[in-house]
């Protein structure tokens, strides 16, 4: 499944210096059915001793999150890709915006949370390079 995460306020614009996705946008997205907007992925707590994971991705970039067990749920307001739209995405080549992987990183930190980004192969889904590590999850 393919989303857009909102880095602020579900009606607020999607904007970094490259890029700005005005919420009209978003509307117009979601009337020719590319997108389903104000949606909210949520990352449960896990009420087991094993860690919660994550893996999202921004072309080449990916982001994973682990979350300490018993922490609280994380709430990440999104747009999620129709069928539709996932195939136009697979038409076009994405090219990261970092500005927008730091808003989204910085959004999923918490004093429960490992959070690191890189660079990644898309092919076979190995992992080329980590930019950034954020401290292990504290218990």
């Amino acid at each position: 499944t393919s989303f857009v995460f909102i880095p602020n306020d579900v009606n607020s614009p999607i904007e970094t210096a490259n890029n700005i996705i005005t919420f009209e946008d978003i509307l117009k997205l979601d009337e020719i059915g590319v997108i389903q907007h104000n949606l909210v992925i949520t990352i449960k707590q896990n009420p087991n001793d094993t860690p919660q994971k994550a893996f999202f991705t921004h072309g080449n970039v990916y982001v994973s999150l682990e979350q300490s067990s018993h922490a609280p749920s994380i709430k990440i307001p999104a747009h999620k890709f129709t069928t539709f739209g996932i195939e136009l995405l697979s038409l076009i080549e994405i090219k990261p915006d970092l500005e927008y992987i730091n808003q989204f990183v910085s959004r999923l930190e918490t004093p429960s949370t490992k959070v690191d980004y890189g660079v990644f192969n898309p092919k076979d889904m190995t992992i080329i390079n980590t930019i950034y590590s954020s401290a292990h999850p504290k218990e």
